[in-house]
């Protein structure tokens, strides 16, 4: 297999702003995106620019949610075993890849059980790197005020939960651009297979 790296964090982190600058600098690199749903799962959500006026924050822990939050992990599990044809012939960088289940579950609508999440992950396509961009939740709600901010703190802590199991390297998201991608740049020189 070629070299799969994941960068994940909150929105607002910089996720985005780094894999684009890595890219840049490393063109034999593909991007790799599971994308969220269309509809996130908050409900009565109004906002402007930098200021939500109003938020419910709803999760659904009905029968039928839970049955089709097991579909959709399933078949973003069968994607990572389709797309490991592609990891074996390329170099890709993935924002969240199928980690978007555990550390942004309501988003992505999933309301299993966070063992599932983890099993799943145990047998998709695993990355040699994954990389957390730890921003201050403050920084990432003025960049994009889509989750209470409540949320966005509870999501962080997923997100480092996480970052403990996978054995991902923590990123400093309160720096310059050049900064965070300094940081990867040096983990990734540490890595065998990047030379």
């Amino acid at each position: 297999m070629k070299r799969f790296y994941v960068v994940f964090g909150l929105d607002g982190s910089g996720k985005t702003t780094l894999i684009r600058n890595y890219l840049e600098k490393n063109t034999d690199f593909k991007y790799f995106h599971f994308l969220p749903t269309n509809k996130n799962i908050t409900k009565d959500y109004m906002f402007t620019k930098n200021n939500i006026k109003e938020k419910k924050y709803t999760r659904d822990d009905s029968f039928i949610e839970n049955i089709l939050s097991f579909v959709r992990i399933i078949k973003s599990l069968v994607i990572t075993r389709i797309f490991f044809f592609k990891f074996i012939k390329h170099n890709f960088i993935s924002d969240r890849y199928i980690y978007g289940y555990y550390g942004q579950p309501y988003p992505l609508k999933y309301f299993g059980n966070k063992n599932i999440a983890k099993y799943v992950f145990k047998i998709s396509t695993k990355p040699q790197l994954c990389f957390f961009i730890d921003t201050p939740v403050n920084i990432c709600f003025s960049r994009k005020p889509e989750l209470p901010i409540e949320e966005m703190e509870q999501e962080r802590r997923r997100w480092l939960e996480l970052s403990k199991i996978l054995n991902a390297k923590i990123l400093d998201g309160s720096k310059s651009e050049e900064n965070i991608l300094f940081q990867l740049e040096h983990y990734l020189n540490q890595d065998p297979l990047h030379s």
